[in-house]
C-alpha cells in the first residue's frame, strides 16, 4: 500500500501531517480488491527510529498476519516521504507521497528508485486539494483528495504506468485509495477501502 497520513506528534506541526498520522500504536484495516481477489490488509504503525541521521515513523502492512512490506515516512518540506523500505538502506532521494499547504497544492519528483534491489527512474506528478468534510466510521472529518501520476522505467523499453487517487481524513489516515496501472497491454485496477480505525489509548 502505498500511501497514509496522520499527526506525527508533537515532534511536527504543520498542515500534511494532520492527515497523515504515525503515532506509534495506530492500526488502520483495510479491503482491498484487485481483479477477482480481495485481501484484508492491516497497517501499524511502529516507534520511531532514526534512518541516515532523519527521524523516521516505520509502518507495516500485512496479510494474514505476515509482513508483506514496511515503509518508513518522514516529513521534508511540509511534505511527508518514504525514506527507506528497509531500515538498513535509506533511499538516495526519498519519495514523495503526500503534500498539502491547506490549499490546492502541487508537486514533482524525478529521481531514482530501487526495483528488486537495481535504481530505475521514476517520475512523479502529485496534486491534492480540500474536498470539505465526511463521515468515516462514524467519525466527521475534515478530508483532502490527493492525485498522482507516475512512470517507472524498468528497462529494455518496459514502463510501468499508474494513476493513484487518494482521500486522506483529518486526524485518521488514509481512507480510500484507488491505482490505475499499465503494464505494457496489460492494465489492472486496485481499490482500498478502510473499515477499521484504532488509535493506541
Amino acid at each position: 500500500m502505498i500511501a497514509v497520513a496522520l499527526l506525527l506528534g508533537s515532534l511536527c506541526q504543520g498542515v500534511v501531517e494532520d492527515y497523515f498520522p504515525l503515532t506509534s500504536g495506530t492500526r488502520w484495516v483495510y479491503e482491498e480488491k484487485s481483479g477477482d481477489q480481495t485481501n484484508v490488509v492491516v497497517d501499524e504503525a511502529l516507534p520511531p527510529i532514526r534512518i541516515d541521521g532523519k527521524m523516521a515513523f516505520p509502518v507495516t502492512s500485512k496479510i494474514d498476519g505476515k509482513v508483506i512490506e514496511t515503509r518508513f515516512y518522514g516529513l521534508i518540506d511540509n511534505t511527508i516521504h518514504i525514506l527507506a523500505f528497509k531500515q538498513d538502506s535509506p533511499l538516495s532521494e526519498p519519495i514523495p507521497v503526500l503534500k498539502f499547504d491547506g490549499k490546492r497544492t502541487s508537486w514533482e519528483f524525478s529521481g531514482m528508485t530501487p526495483m528488486q534491489t537495481i535504481p530505475v527512474p521514476l517520475t512523479l506528478r502529485g496534486t491534492a486539494d480540500a474536498k470539505g468534510k465526511r463521515t468515516v466510521l462514524g467519525m466527521t472529518a475534515n478530508v483532502i483528495e490527493s492525485t498522482v501520476t507516475g512512470v517507472l522505467d524498468t528497462g529494455g523499453g518496459t514502463k510501468i504506468e499508474s494513476k493513484q487517487v487518494a482521500i486522506y481524513a483529518q486526524g485518521i489516515g488514509l481512507i480510500e485509495f484507488k491505482e490505475w496501472r499499465k503494464i505494457a497491454d496489460r492494465e489492472t485496477v486496485t481499490t482500498t477501502t478502510l473499515v477499521k480505525f484504532t488509535q493506541p489509548n
